[in-house]
């Protein structure tokens, strides 16, 4: 029986023509590398000879990536070359390595003035992750792993830079958003969360007060590029007890971080 399924599942696989068929994104991507390969410019044609892509579905990826800006194509002999947007990526990339580099010593700061948790959460994809965190000395302490991600409607980090976004890219990623209740004070709804994001993008500041565990709280803000979007976020987490007795030194202290990391992005 687990034979026979097998190759059920490799025929159906195979196809009628009897072979495997090349995911599409693998099409697109050998498409992009064409291009670059080639000097950054070739036609339909050569895309269809160079990777044995049918001219159709040749047709359809180019549309694609030039709707993405991965390419462009001439209006008027239809010559392809690269697009902005990998320059783009290329960028963006090579500026959250160094803003990690750059937060680091504010961090250490922000660590020694509280002796708190410190947390720099950046914006991958549809999610924040933890990308540097520097752990309070103290034994009662706030831990966070680097590279886990930080819930959007729970966490300090998430709200501070969802409230920044555009309100399209935020209202995307709190649609495809699981609200999972962490605690009784853990956001449950859409509706809750963008009236909450309000606040937060009136005050510059994102908190989580007991939302993922009780006893625990963080405030954090966000760090804007040069159109005011955020792309990272720091910020400081501990006991409730301890946070409340710092909350107005932790604010302003917090505040001038990131409005010093944000002019690093401009």
């Amino acid at each position: 029986m687990k034979k026979t399924a097998k190759i059920a599942t490799k025929a159906a696989v195979e196809g009628d023509r009897g072979r495997y068929e090349v995911p599409m994104v693998v099409r697109a991507l050998q498409v992009i590398e064409l291009v670059a390969d080639a000097g950054g410019c070739v036609s339909l044609n050569d895309v269809v000879a160079r990777t044995r892509i049918t001219r159709s579905s040749a047709y359809r990826i180019l549309r694609t990536l030039e709707s993405r800006r991965y390419v462009t194509r001439d209006a008027t002999s239809g010559d392809v070359t690269l697009g902005p947007r990998l320059d783009e990526l290329q960028r963006l990339t090579q500026a959250r390595d160094r803003l990690e580099v750059r937060a680091e010593p504010f961090m250490q700061q922000l660590r020694s003035q509280f002796d708190e948790t410190v947390n720099l959460g950046v914006l991958r994809g549809n999610q924040i992750v933890y990308a540097r965190v520097f752990e309070s000395q103290r034994r009662f302490r706030i831990r966070a792993d680097e590279g886990a991600s930080a819930p959007f409607h729970a966490s300090a980090l998430g709200k501070a830079v969802l409230a920044f976004l555009p309100k399209t890219q935020m209202e995307s990623l709190i649609e495809k958003h699981t609200f999972e209740v962490f605690t009784a004070k853990t956001i449950k709804t859409r509706a809750r969360l963008l009236e909450h994001l309000l606040q937060v993008r009136s005050t510059g500041l994102g908190r989580d007060d007991e939302e993922i565990e009780l006893g625990a709280s963080c405030v954090a803000v966000p760090i804007l590029d040069a159109s005011g979007q955020a792309v990272a976020a720091i910020s400081v987490s501990g006991p409730t007890a301890r946070m409340v007795t710092i909350r107005t030194q932790l604010e302003a202290a917090l505040r001038q971080v990131g409005k010093s990391l944000s002019k690093d992005m401009l």
